[in-house]
């Protein structure tokens, strides 16, 4: 079953044709070039995040451990690998095949739901789109694709009335990253009999009463808690970036404006769908006081399958503004990937030179020894990256009792004594003295003993 609204008007028509062959082309090149700066650009060492995760999967800790505010069983499997496979570059290249398969699920599902001449413009500018790559950049945003991947799959089987195997996959999904939620309500297009909903929405109901449960009526509020004033600003973030990629927040009026815009696309038949993926990803993370580009995943999906669909269009104009929102897009894209990833690429050798100057003098520390690491890092490490000409720098968020903003002491230990010991145990701030930076406040000190396996 198809979108009813997809291709209608338009069937034979050589304008349409023509647009769309250059289109995809233009989008086709755009790819390419994207997935060379993917490559040429994937940071040589982790950040952020990835430390956590991956001190945690050293560490032996439970796929089943909440991560953060979150339950997300899959990206703990996803980091264990680094026991065999310790290598950015491998997680790096993993990423880029991760988003691949996504865009291979994606083309599955849009040829399901707008059929061939909708799915295969809008899974080529998604492919190289800079609102996504956040998710390719930043391994431990493996989590989204994922998510992508397993979504995809089960809206192309709910569909095809394959719905058990659409089902599982929303339950690997659900395994995956909390925006597997607004594929149920995708479901409500194309369902045939009411029953086939049950298991779907059903599943929504128990994970987040799961989430509650686990979490606690603060949980939901993970990424900084909602705010009514801010709501304009957080639904509208994602079309002004698209729109804006350089610029900095939009203000009161744009971001109305926008809001309203994309509200009213769910009038709309055509683009309703888009507009439905788009206001429901966007409404998940309204709860969200910041907004990284990871988070852009599902929504820049909904901005491009709306261009796509555009395209497609029985009026002329809209197909002409399409046209040129696509070319637009797909010439951008490269250029922004080539900024953020000179970004990443100073960010990962930021934490790199700090890993390994804090790491080569915990080494020296034999079993039994207990160590107090005094951090005197703050945001002026991370903050000096703006003053830097290259890149769009951005991320330049500080979480206080970490490394330069980043790293937490009790990851880079658990990852520099993993050859030696399971995990630090936790000891009394004796012992010797490891100083990180020298002239700013002291922001935490960690104090561990080295345990045995």
């Amino acid at each position: 079953m198809r979108d009813a609204g997809a291709t209608e008007g338009n069937e034979g028509s050589p304008f349409p044709t023509t647009i769309w062959k250059w289109v995809c082309g233009v989008a086709l090149v755009s790819s390419i070039a994207s997935l060379v700066v993917f490559l040429g650009y994937a940071p040589d060492f982790f950040m952020g995040d990835d430390f956590e995760l991956i001190g945690d999967a050293l560490a032996g800790v439970s796929p089943l451990e909440p991560v953060a505010g979150h339950l997300r069983p899959i990206i703990r499997l996803h980091f264990a690998l680094y026991r065999w496979i310790p290598s950015a570059e491998f997680f790096g290249a993993l990423s880029v095949l991760l988003h691949a398969l996504a865009c291979g699920a994606l083309l599955l599902a849009l040829r399901e739901t707008h059929g061939p001449r909708i799915a295969l413009p809008a899974v080529l500018l998604f492919f190289g789109s800079f609102l996504a790559n956040e998710a390719i950049f930043w391994a431990s945003s493996a989590a989204v694709l994922y998510c992508m991947i397993f979504c995809g799959l089960s809206l192309a089987c709910f569909v095809r009335g394959r719905l058990w195997a659409s089902y599982a996959s929303l339950v690997l999904a659900a395994l995956s990253y909390e925006l597997w939620a607004v594929i149920p309500i995708l479901f409500l297009f194309h369902f045939r009999r009411a029953r086939e909903l049950f298991f779907p929405f059903g599943l929504v109901v128990g994970y987040y009463t799961l989430h509650l449960a686990v979490f606690g009526v603060e949980g939901a509020s993970a990424y900084g808690g909602f705010s009514v004033a801010e709501l304009p600003l957080r639904f509208s973030i994602y079309a002004y970036r698209f729109l804006s990629p350089l610029a900095g927040l939009p203000s009161v009026i744009a971001s109305l404006t926008l809001a309203l815009l994309i509200l009213s696309s769910l009038a709309v038949r055509r683009f309703r769908f888009a507009g439905v993926l788009y206001a429901a990803s966007a409404l998940v993370f309204a709860l969200s006081a910041h907004v990284p580009s990871r988070f852009y995943y599902f929504p820049s999906l909904a901005l491009i399958l709306a261009v796509a669909t555009g395209l497609q269009s029985s009026r002329r104009g809209a197909r002409v503004v399409a046209a040129m929102l696509a070319v637009y897009l797909a010439a951008i894209s490269p250029w922004i990937n080539v900024l953020d990833g000179e970004d990443y690429r100073r960010k990962a050798a930021l934490h790199e030179e700090l890993f390994d100057a804090f790491s080569s003098r915990v080494e020296q520390l034999g079993l039994g020894d207990a160590a107090v690491i005094v951090n005197r890092l703050g945001p002026e490490r991370l903050n000096s990256l703006a003053a830097e000409s290259l890149g769009r720098p951005k991320l330049l968020y500080v979480r206080g009792p970490a490394l330069a903003g980043m790293i937490y002491p009790d990851d880079a230990v658990r990852m520099t004594l993993w050859p030696r010991a399971e995990r630090p145990a936790v000891s009394s701030c004796t012992g010797r003295a490891i100083d990180v930076g020298r002239d700013g406040l002291i922001r935490s000190t960690y104090c561990f003993r080295v345990a045995s396996r």
